[in-house]
C-alpha cells in the first residue's frame, strides 16, 4: 500500500548504483566502491498534461446524437459510431492494432422494424418504454407477432397444474416473484408438451421499465418460436390489466439477423528496454439500446459515451507519454447483448496479453449528475487488491468510493481469464436504459472530470510499472 501511495504521489527519484570492478589483493587496502547516481526527473514534471474536461463532454454530445440513433449493436447508427470512433482514436494519437482499428466479429441483434403496440380492446395504447417495454429469451425466433387475447392471472406455480386446456391461447399476467421462480418454467414446458398454447407473459415489474434489446434466459426460460412473447409493464398498468374483462392486443414487430459489429481498437506501445513489456487494457462499451421507433430514442450520454469519453482523455494524456507498458484502448461493441464484444476481443488478442502480464481498467456510467460515490467493481476476491490500490490513491484526491462486486460489464470476460481488472462506475439508475439518459439529465461535468483525474493517476502507475 505505502508503495502504491509513493508512486501516486510522484515520488519517484529512482537510484540506481553502479559499483566499480576493484582489484583486490593481499594486504592491499579496499578502495571505496565509486556510486553513481542516475536522478530520473519526478513523473509529474515529466507528465505534465491537464484533462481537457470540455473535449470530454463534446464526446458525450456527439455519441447521445439522434444521428447515432441510440447505437444499438448491428444498428446504422452503431456503424457510424464506430467511424467517428475511428476518427477520435486516430486524432489522439492511437496506432492501429494490425491492419485496421476495427476488430470486426459476428452476433445476433434484434433490431425494432416498428414499435411495440399493447392496449386493451376498445382503448388507447399504453406508452410504450414508460408503461410497458418487451423482453426477450433464449431459443425463440419469431419476434414479429400480434396477439389478441383474453387474459388469466396467475398466483402461483400451482395454478397452472389443474384444467390446463383453460389456459389455451390466453396471456398470462404474472407477478416478479413468479416470472423469476424456476417452477413457473417448468411448468410452462409441460403445457407446451401437452399442446397448450400461451400466447404471452405480461409481468408486473413496479417502476423499473427500462429498454433493452438482448437476449438472455436461463435453459429453463429457452422459448421456441411457438412460445409466448414476453412484457414487463409497471404496477399500475399491471392493475389496469387485472381489473378488465377485455381482450389485450399487443403488436410487436422485430428484426432477427447476423450482424459483424465491430470494437474500436488504439494502442500507444511500451518502451521498456527488456522487450517484456506488461499491458494495461483501458476498456469501455460503446453501444447502447437503440431506437424506440415512436420518436424516442435512448440516447446513453451516462451509458456509457461517459465512458468512452474517458478512454478518449486518457488516449490524449499519454500519447507523449512514452510508457513503459503498451496500453491498448478499446471501446467495445455488444456489451449491452451480453459483453460480446469484449468477450471477442478476450478470446481472439492472445498474442497482445495474457494473465500474467496484463491488468484492465474499465470505465462503465462514470460522471453520474447524482451524488454517489464511485464504485470500484470486481468480480473475483483476486482483483480487490487492485481496487483497493485505487481506492487509496481517490481518497489522497479527496474522493470517496466504495467497493463491490460488478459483473454486468465488460472487465468480467477479463477477469474470468485471471487477468486483475476493475470496473469504475457511478452506478446510478435513474435514467438508465431510457430516453431520459440524455448528457443534460445524467453527466455531471465536474464528477467526470474527477473520474478523469483519478484514471490518469492510475494509469500513470500500471502503465510504468
Amino acid at each position: 500500500m505505502k508503495r502504491v501511495l509513493l508512486i501516486m504521489m510522484s515520488f519517484l527519484l529512482i537510484s540506481c548504483t553502479q559499483t566499480a570492478e576493484v582489484a583486490v589483493t593481499e594486504n592491499e587496502p579496499l578502495e571505496e566502491s565509486v556510486v553513481e547516481e542516475e536522478v530520473v526527473e519526478p513523473l509529474e514534471e515529466v507528465f505534465d498534461y491537464k484533462v481537457d474536461i470540455d473535449r470530454a463532454i463534446e464526446t458525450i454530445d456527439w455519441m447521445a446524437q439522434i444521428e447515432y440513433g441510440g447505437r444499438q449493436a448491428g444498428s446504422k447508427g452503431n456503424m457510424l459510431a464506430e467511424d467517428k470512433l475511428v476518427e477520435a482514436f486516430q486524432d489522439a494519437g492511437l496506432k492501429q492494432v494490425g491492419d485496421s482499428y476495427k476488430q470486426t466479429y459476428e452476433q445476433v441483434v434484434l433490431l425494432p422494424e416498428a414499435s411495440t403496440l399493447m392496449k386493451l380492446e376498445g382503448q388507447e395504447p399504453f406508452v410504450y418504454q414508460e408503461d410497458f417495454t418487451e423482453r426477450f429469451v433464449r431459443g425463440r425466433t419469431d419476434f414479429e407477432e400480434n396477439v389478441e387475447a383474453e387474459m388469466v392471472f396467475i398466483k402461483n406455480v400451482n395454478d397452472l397444474k389443474d384444467d390446463i386446456e383453460s389456459f389455451d391461447d390466453k396471456i398470462l399476467l404474472l407477478t416478479s416473484e413468479l416470472y423469476y421462480d424456476d417452477l413457473l418454467w417448468v411448468e410452462l414446458k409441460r403445457l407446451e408438451r401437452n399442446d397448450v398454447t400461451i400466447k404471452a407473459l405480461v409481468v408486473n415489474n413496479g417502476s423499473d421499465i427500462r429498454v433493452t434489446r438482448a437476449i438472455r434466459g436461463s435453459h429453463l426460460m429457452a422459448f421456441d418460436a411457438e412460445d409466448p412473447i414476453l412484457i414487463f409493464c409497471r404496477t399500475d398498468v399491471f392493475s389496469q390489466l387485472m381489473t378488465s374483462d377485455k381482450k389485450l392486443i399487443i403488436e410487436m414487430d422485430f428484426e432477427e439477423k447476423t450482424a459483424n459489429p465491430s470494437n474500436v481498437v488504439g494502442m500507444i506501445e511500451g518502451q521498456d528496454s527488456d522487450g517484456d513489456n506488461e499491458v494495461v487494457i483501458v476498456g469501455a462499451h460503446f453501444d447502447h439500446v437503440g431506437n424506440n421507433l415512436d420518436g424516442t430514442f435512448n440516447p446513453g450520454a451516462l451509458d456509457n459515451a461517459s465512458g468512452v469519453s474517458v478512454i478518449l482523455e486518457l488516449a490524449h494524456a499519454f500519447r507523449e507519454s512514452k510508457p513503459d507498458n503498451t496500453i491498448y484502448f478499446v471501446a467495445f461493441n455488444g456489451e449491452e447483448d451480453g459483453l460480446l464484444g469484449s468477450e471477442y476481443f478476450v478470446d481472439n488478442s492472445k498474442d497482445l496479453f495474457n494473465s500474467q502480464n496484463a491488468v484492465m481498467l474499465n470505465f462503465d456510467m462514470v460522471g453520474s449528475s447524482a451524488e454517489i460515490p464511485l464504485m470500484l467493481g470486481y468480480v473475483y476476491d483476486r482483483d480487490k487488491a487492485l481496487c483497493e490500490s485505487i481506492a487509496a490513491i481517490a481518497d489522497e484526491n479527496m474522493m470517496t468510493t466504495d467497493l463491490g462486486v460488478i459483473y454486468g460489464s465488460d472487465h468480467a470476460n477479463f477477469s474470468a481469464k485471471g487477468i486483475p481488472s476493475v470496473c469504475f462506475i457511478h452506478f446510478d439508475d435513474a435514467y438508465y436504459h431510457t430516453s431520459g439518459d440524455t448528457l443534460e439529465n445524467a453527466v455531471d461535468k465536474d464528477r467526470l472530470e474527477d473520474v478523469i483525474d483519478l484514471a490518469v493517476e492510475v494509469l500513470k502507475i500500471e502503465a510504468n510499472k
